[in-house]
Parts: structure tokens; sequence; C-alpha cells
């Protein structure tokens, strides 16, 4: 199984359009969304392709994802999600996911490597598995709201059904 980890960032007139459009950005606005817990499957490959996914459904296909995603409509406000995995080997991995909120990008991407590094390592921990960190891989979105309110998303896909 392959695994892509998509990103995007959009704004609309409420929260929820920005939601939609950060979707569109990301290539799976036209699925219905369901949510999975952060078990990376035996054997599967996660590959990171940012803001493209291909479209190959249906609208209105089942697509299963892990999401993490930020929305706001304060202006100014600095936002970010992003996702952290950790493969064990051949037998899978995980996923965590994190949002954050701040006055800067700067400020919001170090909370986000901490949240997501220290949750892998807690998740390793309660697997019995040794964490080493050059095994960590991340994918981030972050943005400021402007004058509209603004969503940061990141997805790992894992397929679509009709």
């Amino acid at each position: 199984m392959k695994i892509k980890v998509v990103n995007g960032i959009g704004f609309g007139h409420t929260e929820l359009s920005s939601f939609d459009s950060a979707l569109k950005d990301s290539g799976v606005y036209n699925y219905n969304l369901i949510y999975l817990s952060s078990v990376i499957p035996e054997n599967a490959e996660v590959e990171v392709l940012g803001k493209i996914f291909e479209n190959t459904g249906k609208v209105g296909d089942r697509l299963y994802v892990v999401i993490a995603q930020e929305r706001s409509s304060i202006p100014g406000e600095a936002i970010g999600a992003a996702l952290g995995w950790y493969q064990f080997g051949p037998e899978g991995g995980i996923f965590v996911e994190h949002h954050a909120k701040g006055v800067n990008p700067a400020v919001v991407k170090r909370k986000l490597e901490f949240l997501i590094e220290y949750s892998v390592r807690d998740l390793c921990v309660s697997r019995g598995i040794n964490y080493e960190k050059e095994k960590l891989n991340t994918n981030m979105a972050i943005t400021v709201v402007e004058n509209k309110p603004k969503c940061a998303i990141v997805l790992a896909v894992f397929e679509h059904q009709e």
C-alpha cells in the first residue's frame, strides 16, 4: 500500500470555507473524508507529494485519511498543521498529527516540531520500540492569517472507495 502525504493552505469568508479551500489546494476536496487513527499498515510506503494529489476517484467517494488541521480568523495570527511519521520497519509504523497557533511562523514551526517529536517518542515507548530521531519524518503547512479566515492542513491519504 502507498500512503500519500499532501498539504494545503486555504482561505474563505468563514473558517469552514477556508477548510474546503485547503482541501482543494491539496487535491482532496471532492471526497467524503473518513478519519483514521494513526497506524501505518505492514509493508506500507509513505510518499510525500506536497500539494498535489492524483484525483482518481469520483465526486463523493470515501477517502481514508489521517489529518492535521488548524483554522483561524484572527488577522496576523500564524497557524500550522503537521503530520509526523515513524516506520518501525516492514511491520508498520505510526502517524501523529498536531496543530498550533502562534505570533509568527517560526514559533508555530518550533511548537509543531516539539509536539511531533515527543508524541512519536511516547508512541514508540508504549510499543517497546527504540526511537531513532533520524527515522522521524514530518510534513507541515504553516501560514499567517491576513484579511480572511485561513486553514492549514496536512493529510496522509490511504485509499478511496466508492
